[in-house]
């Protein structure tokens, strides 16, 4: 899971288009099928580096939301622009935002 996989992820694909770009995801909870959750870890001679959840929600079997939680890091750093610690957002936000006009 990469930075640049999640900059590909826009409000609105479908299903297959998202498995397209993140694979198959981990766990599929059969009595909610409007969420997918990706567990990444790395692992560096046997010791855990980097661990991440992502999560992501579907409304009409289209991608509405995404959580992007850090659960351990070796080395936490500051979050950045697109997420990668700790962050749960609405795809449809980033597409609207611009600057208030007074």
């Amino acid at each position: 899971m990469t930075d640049e996989m999640l900059d590909k992820l826009r409000e609105g694909m479908t299903k297959p288009q998202v498995r397209f770009v993140l694979g198959s995801p981990l766990i599929v909870d059969v009595f909610r099928d409007n969420r997918w959750d990706y567990v990444y870890i790395q692992r560096k001679k046997g010791d855990l580096v980097e661990q991440k959840k992502l999560t992501i929600y579907f409304e009409d079997d289209r991608l509405m939301r995404i959580e992007n939680k850090q659960l351990y890091s070796l080395h936490p750093i500051e979050s950045d622009a697109r997420g990668t610690k700790n962050t749960e957002r609405l795809i449809e936000e980033e597409a609207d935002e611009q600057p208030e006009r007074h």
